[in-house]
């Protein structure tokens, strides 16, 4: 049992660890990889950048939660099927935000700090292929979906 309990302490301080460097990076002056490397070491320098460059700040910030729902279950606090169920879902949101905010924003093909290569990208050819009312009823779907699959809402 006390592996268990360890393997969710540990979890919890991966959540803690992401969010201090996401936290650092996002306040920190000139591009934050100096800050971040000065708190956080390589390790963290080498994750800030490329997160919030692939999912945006509106995916990133759902990162740290995943080792720390994860973490709920190692503690018992969460069935297995919960646990599932839940870190398939804010991985989707985290997929599915980035998507919806350059939709909002109207970032084009331009790299947006919220939206990321990833939301932005996607966005970019839904509005293409369906036009600006499909791509926001294809998010909708796949929110709705996502929402039904996992949470059974």
């Amino acid at each position: 049992m006390a592996r268990r309990e360890f393997g969710a302490v540990g979890l919890v301080l991966v959540g803690c660890f992401l969010a201090g460097v996401l936290a650092t990076y996002a306040v920190a002056s000139d591009g934050g990889l100096q800050e971040v490397r000065g708190a956080f070491g390589l390790v963290g320098a080498f994750i800030a950048r490329p997160l919030v460059l692939l999912l945006g700040w509106s995916g990133a910030v759902l990162v740290p939660v995943l080792p720390v729902v994860h973490g709920l279950r190692l503690f018992g606090r969460l069935d297995s099927r919960e646990d599932r169920d839940w870190l398939r879902f804010l991985g989707g949101l985290a997929l599915l935000l980035p998507v919806a905010a350059a939709l909002v924003l109207r970032v084009g093909r331009e790299l947006h700090v919220v939206a990321g290569l990833w939301g932005g990208f996607l966005a970019f050819y839904l509005e293409r292929w369906v036009g600006v009312v499909g791509a926001w009823l294809t998010v909708l779907a796949a929110l709705t979906g996502l929402t039904i699959t996992t949470l059974a809402w």
